[in-house]
């Protein structure tokens, strides 16, 4: 597969979002082009990102990473959906997560292991805010005329969700961002040479 990055990022559970997606569309109806759904079967939330090209001892440096940390304390539920913002319009619709400050101390694991990628614009930004991506808005317009409806839906879903552990496993992601929605594989973690 022709890879544009790569990310580890915390797999959610796709069936505990699967309700959101489809009522979220069905109510788009001929709307569906103003979105960028997600690809539902690669939900996560991000911990970092890496370049198209990453070594093998980088590989087995991730998977040690990984392999050190502790799952245990990551509590990743809902707590309710917010927006990116480009000016004044929407350009993202995401899940936030309740608690976060498990995920932002991995975060910042991988920032202290991997500085030669802080330049990576999704790692450069000030503040880690880890989040499930929905969907971007390409069509601000259209947005806004299914706002209510798609607001309403979220918030329905989310109380839902609540309560209820979403979380997987974490993974490294190998991305191909030039087809839509982007194609995310788990690539296999060794740690052994």
């Amino acid at each position: 597969m022709h890879t544009t990055s790569h990310f580890v990022g915390l797999k959610i559970k796709s069936s505990s979002l699967a309700d959101i997606f489809i009522k979220i569309q069905n109510t788009l109806g001929n709307s569906k082009n103003s979105f960028l759904f997600q690809n539902i079967l690669s939900a996560h939330i991000t911990l970092f990102y890496f370049p198209d090209s990453i070594s093998e001892d980088e590989k087995r440096k991730i998977a040690q990473i990984i392999k050190n940390l502790d799952i245990s304390e990551i509590k990743p539920w809902i707590r309710w959906f917010e927006y990116f913002w480009d000016l004044s319009n929407p350009k993202l619709c995401y899940l936030q997560t309740q608690e976060n400050i498990t995920l932002e101390q991995f975060h910042y694991i991988f920032r202290k292991e991997f500085p030669q990628y802080l330049n990576i614009t999704d790692n450069a930004y000030p503040t880690y805010t880890p989040h499930i991506t929905l969907f971007h808005v390409t069509n601000p317009a259209h947005f806004q005329e299914k706002r209510d409806l798609i607001e309403a839906i979220l918030s329905e879903e989310i109380e839902k969700l609540k309560n209820i552990e979403i979380f997987e496993s974490i993974e490294l992601f190998q991305v191909n961002s030039q087809f839509q929605p982007e194609i995310q594989i788990i690539l296999p973690l060794v740690l052994e040479k």
